[in-house]
């Protein structure tokens, strides 16, 4: 199912960030630890914006899941801060630290109140995990956890915070174990073996019962858990590579990024898959749904980002191909057509049949002429 249009193909290699608005407006994505390399979008202009950070030297954005306000981990006088801006005034709503590092691996709480994120630990071989109220900038607890073994050695991509505030999951970079612990305490409530060779990805389904987890590079099964308990439902299969990334539409239903360029859909009911996607060219890297749970927006390795409407049947499903000359495109001021230059210097105007608000879809592109 689906049908898609390439927003962009100048990130020269795949975000390691992609994050959209509550309000389904802006759009962030990062191509390296420092967002340097990233793109910041108004998909209601659908064009590209300045970042609403000006010149810090962002090291981690994402929006808040309950209001369009984005939380940027940023380093000043060899200390960290996190900032929460507004992306339309560019306003500073607050601001936390100093921390003597800086905060990483931003999650949020499923009503944007409670905000967690790593620090480097006293000593080489731990980090501290750390949770405060959004509204207050009060911390409600902080931990350290330490590595297990000579193979862990930083935090890796598996880190989810449950949306109830309950529990936190997290894996260790190397690990093939899966940590739960009390988001509060800290108190370890489960550790289960979670792949064959190591986690690459934890999410945490929407009524926070549910825990899944990812697994590369030897296998590409996703495993489903009881977030509480730690026994083990079961497994999805079908993805010919690793796991990459995971995300979940508010009616429960699992989205998985893939080695194997595909992106599905799986019942956690069943453990059965519902459909899938194809678009990028290479390893799919970053997932994100906008708030009506119409459409995603993927990363891939190939440095595209991709927009979809995946509720489209398979037979209306059509990849769009503009042949532009480099990077010389623009939408127009009114976002209902497309000024490129293509590839026999022509100036052209394509415009398509279906620009439904923020979805930066044509289903069926038709040059009008030259201009």
């Amino acid at each position: 199912v689906g049908s898609e249009m390439c927003i962009r193909d100048r990130l020269g290699t795949g975000p390691r960030r992609l994050s959209v608005s509550s309000d389904g407006r802006w759009l962030v994505a990062g191509s390296m630890d420092i967002y340097e390399k990233g793109e910041y979008w108004d998909l209601a202009a659908r064009r590209p914006a300045p970042f609403p950070w000006g010149d810090l030297e962002v090291h981690d954005a994402a929006f808040l899941p309950s209001e369009p306000l984005i939380a940027v981990s940023h380093s000043q006088e060899e200390k960290g801060y996190l900032r929460f801006i507004e992306p339309v005034s560019k306003d500073v709503r607050r601001e936390l630290g100093p921390y003597e590092g800086i905060p990483g691996k931003l999650t949020f709480s499923k009503d944007g109140s409670v905000v967690g994120f790593f620090l480097p630990g006293s000593t080489q071989r731990s980090w501290q995990f750390n949770l405060y109220d959004v509204e207050t900038g009060e911390e409600m607890s902080s931990h350290t956890m330490a590595f297990h073994s000579q193979l862990e050695n930083s935090i890796g991509d598996a880190i989810a915070l449950a949306p109830d505030q309950s529990v936190a999951a997290y894996s260790q970079t190397g690990s093939d174990s899966i940590r739960v612990i009390d988001a509060l305490s800290g108190e370890l409530k489960w550790q289960k073996k979670a792949a064959d060779d190591r986690v690459t990805v934890a999410a945490f389904s929407p009524d926070s019962r549910l825990l899944v987890t990812g697994e590369g590079y030897v296998g590409g099964a996703i495993r489903v858990w009881d977030a509480q308990t730690g026994e083990e439902y079961g497994s999805l299969i079908g993805q010919r590579g690793w796991t990459i990334d995971l995300a979940f539409l508010d009616d429960g239903t699992l989205v998985s990024g893939c080695a194997d360029q595909t992106i599905r859909f799986w019942n956690l009911n069943t453990l059965q898959p519902m459909g899938l996607l194809k678009g990028q060219l290479a390893e799919v890297w970053r997932l994100a749904v906008l708030p009506d749970t119409r459409r995603l927006i993927s990363g891939g390795q190939d440095g595209r980002i991709m927009a979809w409407d995946y509720t489209l049947s398979s037979q209306h499903q059509r990849i769009v191909t503009l042949d532009v000359f480099g990077d010389i495109w623009r939408f127009t001021s009114d976002g209902d057509a497309i000024l490129a230059v293509d590839l026999k210097g022509r100036l052209i105007r394509c415009s398509g049949s279906d620009f439904d608000l923020s979805l930066i879809h044509i289903s069926e592109p038709t040059r009008l002429g030259m201009i």
